[in-house]
């Protein structure tokens, strides 16, 4: 399954990359996971589609440093 592995990013046979993401609580993924499923999106691709969107959109990113 593995081809190459660059710290924490390994390169798949499909050409898909595995990254894997921390979640702050359970609760958290389990709501993301809900709304991927009512999007009729896989996880994954909810996951990516966020990403994109946000690299297209480019722009101002703000995360609020109190926010824990």
């Amino acid at each position: 399954m593995l081809t190459t592995r660059k710290t924490r990013l390994t390169e798949v046979k499909n050409k898909y990359h595995v990254a894997s993401i921390s979640w702050p609580d359970e609760e958290t993924k389990n709501a993301a996971k809900v709304r991927a499923k009512k999007l009729g999106l896989s996880f994954s691709n909810y996951i990516n589609k966020l990403v994109m969107r946000d690299l297209e959109k480019g722009g101002k990113f703000e995360i609020d440093p109190t926010d824990k």
